[in-house]
């Protein structure tokens, strides 16, 4: 009996060794990858719309990624994995993304409305 004892412990220190060694520091495991980007930039006056859209490694939409925003709050994307933000005012905005299982992402943009239109002409 003393020996399926030790050899139950055994099996569940190998258990735990394996299921430890494909854990992050965080404890969330492999991680995979995604994308997250500003998909469309609008001025309506003084303010902005924003629309940011998530992506995974494979190019199609991910829903549910959670978006905390500098200044602005937490969000998440819907099913489609876009978020629109209505009415941000100008400014900086650090933009930081998480998902389960997924590679956390962090950006930045700014909004800069009205849009000034630059126009650069070749030297003469």
């Amino acid at each position: 009996m003393y020996s399926f004892y030790v050899l139950f412990m055994l099996l569940l220190i190998g258990v735990f060794a394996i299921l430890s060694s494909s854990v992050d520091e965080d404890g969330s495991g492999d991680q995979i990858p995604m994308n997250i980007f500003i998909r469309d930039l609008s001025c309506s006056g003084s303010v902005g719309d924003v629309v940011l859209q998530s992506w995974d490694h494979n190019d199609y939409s991910l829903p549910g990624v959670s978006l905390e925003i500098s200044k602005l709050g937490h969000f998440k994307t819907g099913d489609n994995g876009v978020v629109t933000l209505f009415n941000v005012e100008n400014g900086a905005y650090t933009v930081s993304a998480s998902k389960r299982n997924y590679e956390g992402k962090s950006f930045e943009f700014t909004v800069s409305c009205p849009v000034r239109k630059i126009t650069i002409a070749p030297e003469k």
